[in-house]
């Protein structure tokens, strides 16, 4: 999992990943040449989802960025040195009723709809009327169809998010037109077929853009692809903009991150030596929170299940 990568994309992540207010308020110093030179390597997670109990998805996801969505378990053991990478099993994803649920430690599927499917709701709005503050009306808020891995570094203005949709390709052309107010499907913006490590993306490019107000990055390079027969897709976004070539030494490297993460993404069917392999990662996570939860003085409730005899 160790390998070089240009030195101004891990400087960038070490002061912006935690997303500090130093940083936001003092963006334009880093925009500087030269204010992100330190010669650092660069380290990446790697995930291993399994999904309706037919594909693996395997890929990697940078380091320090925080942590994809799922319920997962590490595989190393490395809590204590987690800047060098760590192989995480995702509990199984599957469905069920028409829902998209996922396993968990507890024993109580985790509700993934949020993520893949759009879920819309009614909230309330509040108003003072006549001295009396109350509900006035409702709103719509769409509160589904949320990113599984989401990164931003505001002083250079990118960002990279992954996302787990129950979309076919198709469906997703309809959504384009919504998303970032139709800008992939704008006049200037170019469509096309990329096939990368056998899968096959459907990649969206648009010219560099001027950050709009309250936005880190904007859209520049979307690509989906589908997961075999399932309705589902896997779709990544690289996120800049007209700002991010204040420094052209760190867009880059962005640009070289990115590629990276396209060229780790792997969709499988599930073979009998896949799921072996998957077994065994299962096996590690679960000695690994077993040792941890020995080590607790008071072992947390769901570490009865690790330390219940075999």
């Amino acid at each position: 999992m160790k390998t070089p990568i240009w030195g101004l994309v891990i400087a960038t992540t070490l002061l912006t990943g935690c997303v500090s207010n130093f940083v936001r308020n003092n963006d334009e110093r880093y925009m500087q040449p030269g204010a992100l030179d330190p010669n650092l390597s660069g380290y990446y997670d790697v995930y291993n989802v399994s999904l309706l109990n037919k594909y693996r998805i395997r890929y990697e996801w940078p380091l320090p960025a925080r942590a994809c969505k799922y319920g997962s378990m590490s595989t190393l053991g490395k809590e204590q040195d987690r800047y060098t990478g760590e192989i995480f099993w995702v509990n199984p994803i599957f469905e069920e009723a028409g829902k998209t649920l996922q396993e968990s430690s507890t024993g109580e599927p985790r509700n993934f709809d949020s993520f893949v499917r759009s879920i819309k709701v009614q909230r309330p709005v509040y108003e003072t009327v006549n001295g009396v503050r109350g509900i006035v009306r409702y709103e719509e808020n769409e509160e589904g169809l949320q990113p599984i891995c989401f990164e931003a570094w505001v002083g250079s203005s990118h960002a990279v998010t992954i996302f787990l949709y129950q979309r076919t390709v198709g469906q997703w052309q309809e959504a384009l037109a919504k998303w970032s107010r139709g800008a992939y499907l704008g006049k200037d913006a170019t469509q096309g077929i990329d096939t990368v490590m056998g899968n096959k993306w459907h990649v969206y490019r648009l010219p560099l853009k001027p950050r709009e107000m309250n936005r880190v990055a904007g859209a520049y390079e979307l690509r989906i692809s589908p997961i075999g027969d399932t309705g589902y897709t896997f779709a990544m976004e690289f996120g800049a903009t007209v700002e991010s070539l204040d420094n052209p030494q760190a867009h880059a490297a962005f640009q070289a991150m990115f590629k990276r993460l396209i060229e780790s993404v792997k969709i499988e069917p599930l073979t009998p030596a896949i799921e072996a392999d998957m077994e065994q990662l299962k096996a590690k996570a679960f000695e690994v929170t077993r040792k941890n939860c020995l080590r607790m003085k008071n072992p947390s409730g769901y570490c009865k299940k690790y330390l219940a005899p075999s």
